[in-house]
């Protein structure tokens, strides 16, 4: 019943391929910025919301928003490994009124990034980091590490 998610990334000569499955952001790092790789892949993102509501026309409860959103009203990220109760109607025991899922997915998305001699540094990490600082922050925090260690 329990899940997780998982983000990769790969680089091939100026060309980096992330695979994000799950609620997890990569930040690449250049010498005056950070610049977002990835998208976090939650409940609360826009084009994940419209793909849940697209998949599952008439179920206004696929994504429920409060302080934050959820699918179904009780999971933030729309893709993840485990988290079978909604995926599977025999691991549902929340008892939805009504199981048409999967709704969720653990298929990642793809997508790719050409990088350039201003890119210094990848950071990839899960909800637990981003929560906490924000890009720039952990750029900063990255600046201020590479100063002192000369």
């Amino acid at each position: 019943t329990v899940g997780s998610c998982a983000l990769t990334a790969v680089i091939l000569k100026n060309s980096l391929h992330i695979a994000n499955a799950g609620d997890c952001e990569g930040v690449i790092l250049s010498e005056k910025e950070a610049a977002m790789t990835n998208l976090r892949l939650n409940a609360g993102e826009k084009f994940e919301q419209a793909r849940l509501f697209k998949k599952f026309p008439g179920e206004d409860d696929i994504v429920r928003c409060r302080t934050a959103c959820y699918v179904k009203g009780r999971l933030q990220p729309t893709r993840s490994f485990g988290d079978f109760y909604l995926k599977f109607k025999e691991y549902n025991f929340t008892k939805l009124a009504v199981f048409t899922g999967p709704y969720i997915e653990a298929a990642p998305l793809l997508t790719h990034f050409q990088l350039n001699d201003n890119h210094q540094s990848l950071i990839l990490a899960s909800d637990g980091l981003w929560d906490e600082l924000d890009e720039m922050q952990i750029h900063e925090v990255f600046r201020k590490g590479h100063r002192e260690l000369g």
